[in-house]
């Protein structure tokens, strides 16, 4: 089942995991030039499409957007597809960005 984590419990998830997760940013390119992950894919919700990436369906994925309502509707989308490990940024890069300043 989808996970959703704040910021902080994220955080927190990430420096206990053995290997890292693929973080897919759904956010529009003027949203990504705010603030960004180190190693997220870049892709913008109207081009999202996992045939885009060689991933397993057991890989781990952190989707994110600006606010963390889009990101709901991917990681959904990403379960029906029989991907296992989807986890939602809760409140997304705004809310990364108040709780853990890069």
């Amino acid at each position: 089942l989808m996970q959703n984590l704040t910021p902080k419990e994220l955080s927190s998830y990430l420096k206990h995991v053995d290997v890292e997760p693929l973080f897919l940013d759904i956010r529009r390119s003027s949203e990504a030039v705010i603030c960004c992950l180190e190693n997220a894919e870049f892709v913008p919700v109207r081009t999202c499409s996992m045939d885009l990436f060689d991933c397993e369906q057991n890989q781990e994925i952190v989707v994110i957007c600006q606010y963390g309502m889009r990101s709901v509707v991917v990681a959904r989308s990403l379960e029906e597809q029989g991907y296992k490990c989807v986890i939602n940024l809760t409140g997304g890069m705004n809310a990364w960005r108040k709780a853990m300043p890069l």
